[in-house]
């Protein structure tokens, strides 16, 4: 049996959805019991339970680097970065090449472990730093290295072969998605969004939502907002009214069961270089569970949702929000149709079709022959 050694640079579990997305599709993987599947963290907690297999290799001198991190608590970003450049160098000491597929989303390891013989593959979900593009510029080079990438568009933006590469957006899991019927007459229009405060240390606005609520608490009272994943301490500067409640962090089975109660899902992310490749989550969670979307008119929304999956406003306009909030509520056809089309788009972007393309490109390099200097072996840990 083939080997998938998927290496995850942060700690597991981790809310982010790039664990989540990581976890499941592993996990879809794994179902089709054609491939041996491990997950490395530096940094695990043992009492999570995972039908997965997880393995836990501190960094360097992880000690050290505690103390450092706790000493000096602003530099942690710093120190994370330079603990990064010697983590591959143990994890070779620790993974043997045997038949085996590195699979991770940092470009430096894919090309220390590319330069020791591996196959990998490398996941990319937004536009390298300098650094990582030299690295990565490197990585392209060699056979045997290939990629994953968020979307068409960073593939084509990167310069990266067909022939090298797949696409791999972001998914659900088939029993997630489920068909609502959007109804006309509710007392509460309820107006939601899930995500954090802040994107990879990216503080987020949410402005445009305290505008709004105001609002409607002013001209109606029918209008609430539901914000999942956010906490009201971090916004004690601002003044909300009581329109909006404020939920927190939520297990992913609540979160999911949170957004059944919204009638629009709303995506607020910003115009800027940063994320400008970004393809949020929330997005398909939202379309798998019927919701109808309301994004901010960016690049990277228009995209991914084209034209037909979702209402665009101007996050830049005091009332764009607000008038695309009264447009949806008054037009229940629209809401349908976007939620219709969003539904049909979801159907193919499942974990386990994420596992499907993954194997069926695994199987093509075998065809190649780019496996033929390695011999099956089962999973070796020194």
């Amino acid at each position: 049996m083939k080997n998938l050694t998927f290496i995850l640079g942060v700690r597991y579990p981790t809310e982010k959805a790039y664990g989540v997305t990581t976890e499941f599709t592993l996990r879809a993987i794994q179902d089709t019991q054609t491939c041996s599947v491990t997950l490395i963290t530096p940094n695990f907690d043992k009492k999570l339970e995972s039908n997965i297999r997880i393995l836990e290799i501190k960094l360097p001198l992880s000690r050290f680097y505690d103390f450092l991190k706790r000493v000096y608590p602003n530099s942690h970003p710093l120190l994370f970065n330079v603990w990064k450049l010697i983590y591959p160098f143990k994890l070779l000491l620790k993974i043997c090449n045997k038949n085996n597929l590195i699979w991770t989303r940092e470009i430096y390891t894919s090309l220390i472990f590319r330069i020791m013989g591996f196959q990998t593959l490398c996941e990319i979900h937004r536009t390298p730093s300098y650094f990582d593009r030299i690295f990565l510029r490197l990585l392209s080079k060699f056979p045997n290295s290939y990629f994953s990438l968020i979307s068409e568009a960073l593939r084509e933006k990167l310069k990266i072969p067909s022939g090298k590469s797949i696409i791999l957006p972001m998914s659900v899991n088939q029993d997630e998605i489920v068909y609502k019927s959007i109804s006309a007459f509710k007392k509460q229009f309820v107006v939601g969004y899930v995500g954090s405060h802040h994107s990879s240390g990216r503080k987020l606005s949410l402005d445009c939502i305290q505008n709004a609520s105001l609002y409607f608490e002013k001209y109606n009272d029918n209008v609430s907002f539901q914000l999942i994943g956010i906490e009201r301490k971090m916004f004690d500067h601002m003044y909300f009214p009581k329109n909006v409640e404020f939920f927190g962090r939520l297990p992913r089975e609540n979160i999911l069961h949170a957004i059944d109660n919204f009638d629009i899902g709303l995506v607020i992310y910003p115009e800027s270089d940063y994320f400008v490749d970004s393809f949020p989550i929330k997005i398909v969670e939202y379309a798998a569970r019927g919701v109808p979307i309301l994004a901010s008119h960016t690049t990277a929304q228009t995209n991914i949702l084209g034209k037909t999956r979702a209402c665009y406003f101007d996050l830049n306009s005091n009332t764009s929000l607000i008038e695309s909030i009264q447009y949806m509520m008054k037009n229940i056809e629209y809401r349908v149709s976007l939620s219709q089309e969003a539904s049909q788009w979801v159907e193919n972007l499942t974990y386990q079709n994420r596992a499907k393309i993954v194997l069926g490109f695994n199987e093509l390099w075998d065809k190649k022959n780019l496996l033929s200097n390695l011999k099956p072996n089962r999973y070796c840990i020194k």
